[in-house]
């Protein structure tokens, strides 16, 4: 493709300029696409109903895929022809320059990595274009939405925003009994649903980052409605591309054809169902930016820090597959978390199967959260922590956090899982701790019978120096988890 356009970091953006023409044209075609009829698939409302509705569902409306293989390739296709409309319509507009329409690419938002500038910008929180009431010339911001938790100079907790933990794998998709579901997720087809397994990416910080800008963006159907959903997602497709760029001899996209070949249904610009199976309808006809005619302008190495040390440090061998993963430990009863750090602990045996045998040296350690079930999704994530020691001040010592509890899309699976019990499995979530608990068993610290969780709350972080809350928060709704367990392997 002769022309490739650049997606630019919307902070880089910003520090240019408060309105950058990038910016203010993506404001404008908003707001046009906002006054076209719901059923025009250029429209608002249409576009945001192909990820999700409980109206007029058809071939091309509610089909997001998510706690799927499916999960990045199918939003990399509805970004891409939703960048493809919002193109076209800012062509057409008279406000914006000619330069701007030559060069117009959806930025995204990067809330991940280091700014290299005398001043960088904090950018966990919303970029300002996004808070500001009105447009230069007066008129609505349509790019500030009511209802978001995520306001003002707020921060989202930096764990919510950092991939450290999607990164460290290099597998894309892995399933198995207990074993996390890889960098993209399981090997499951088509799955307009949220029970089983999110990927690691989609966990953190896809559905993080979900739940703390809250509002519109907290539930599926609702989400692409705010206009930083585009910008999320396009930074979500950043880093699956940065995935691949960290490692190529290790790291790759599935090769099965079930993956390659899967068909979706996308309208163009001109309001046309793309029929052409070399358009980008399919996986196997996205995998490389260059031909779908965009790139990522700076595409540098997420940095991990203050989280974690160098990236390539936190990186392990992935698990022997001639040996499953085998249950030594479980909750015997649920749990419920409200809002407050929680801890349970349990009691851990000895392997009894093939890893018997080998005197009980597990190569892998999982974590795993099971049968979560919550009527609304709480607006925040749960840092997860393993054997912090009791006599610890600090309960969110970093040395012994292993990643996240999610629950964007949680209310919908529990309508799944009332229509169609047992399709793809409760909803839930595995953790490898085997970094954890090789440095705790080197260090004589490993409790070969019990291990203890701890469950910590995490959202959006005040601004620096505000003052006490004038107002009481809202009661944070609850969440059951039926299920803490651990495989060795």
């Amino acid at each position: 493709m002769d022309n490739v356009f650049s997606r630019q970091d919307i902070w880089t953006l910003e520090e240019q300029q408060l309105w950058h023409p990038i910016i203010l044209a993506y404001a404008l075609a908003v707001s046009e696409m906002q006054q076209l009829q719901a059923d025009n698939p250029s429209s608002w409302e249409y576009q945001s109903a192909v990820h999700g509705t409980t109206v007029n569902i058809d071939q091309f409306r509610n089909k997001c895929q998510h706690a799927t293989w499916l999960f990045l390739p199918w939003h990399r296709m509805h970004l891409y022809w939703f960048e493809q409309i919002m193109r076209k319509i800012i062509q057409e507009l008279k406000e914006i320059d000619d330069d701007t329409k030559h060069e117009w690419a959806l930025p995204y938002w990067n809330y991940w990595d280091t700014r290299e500038m005398p001043t960088p910008p904090q950018i966990n929180t919303l970029p300002p274009t996004f808070r500001e009431v009105s447009l230069p010339n007066g008129d609505r911001n349509p790019l500030l939405v009511p209802g978001r938790t995520l306001q003002g100079n707020a921060a989202i907790d930096p764990r919510l925003v950092s991939g450290r933990f999607a990164f460290s794998t290099k597998v894309f998709s892995q399933a198995g009994p207990g074993v996390p579901p890889g960098f993209g997720g399981p090997p499951v087809g088509l799955h307009h649903g949220f029970d089983g397994q999110h990927g690691l990416l989609e966990r953190t910080p896809h559905d993080t980052v979900h739940g703390a800008v809250g509002g519109l963006m907290n539930h599926p159907n609702t989400a692409a409605l705010d206009p930083i959903f585009w910008l999320h997602h396009a930074n979500i497709d950043r880093l699956w591309d940065l995935w691949l760029l960290q490692d190529t001899n290790n790291r790759s996209n599935p090769t099965d054809s079930a993956w390659l070949t899967q068909r979706f249904h996308f309208h163009d610009e001109d309001g046309a169902d793309v029929t052409d199976l070399s358009q980008p309808i399919r996986p196997q006809s996205v995998l490389n930016l260059d031909q779908l005619g965009y790139k990522y302008a700076d595409p540098l190495v997420p940095n991990p820090a203050p989280l974690a040390g160098p990236l390539e440090a936190a990186m392990q061998p992935e698990p022997p597959s001639e040996r499953p993963a085998e249950l030594v430990g479980a909750t015997a009863e649920p749990m419920t978390l409200i809002g407050d750090a929680a801890t349970v602990r349990f009691g851990i045996s000895r392997p009894a199967g093939p890893l018997a045998a080998a005197e009980g040296v597990p190569s892998r350690v999982y974590l795993n959260v099971e049968d979560i079930k919550a009527a609304k999704n709480p607006g925040l994530s749960y840092g997860v922590y393993v054997n912090v020691p009791d006599d610890d001040e600090d309960p969110t010592n970093d040395a012994h956090y292993v990643g996240n509890v999610t629950f964007f899309g949680i209310e919908v699976s529990e309508d799944l899982d009332r229509d169609h019990p047992g399709d793809h499995g409760n909803f839930r979530q595995a953790f490898d701790i085997t970094d954890l608990y090789t440095r705790l068993r080197d260090e004589g610290r490993w409790n070969e019978e019990q291990i203890k969780v701890t469950f910590q709350p995490l959202g959006v972080l005040p601004p620096p120096g505000a003052g006490p809350a004038s107002v009481e928060p809202e009661e944070t709704p609850p969440v059951t988890i039926g299920l803490v367990s651990i495989f060795y392997q």
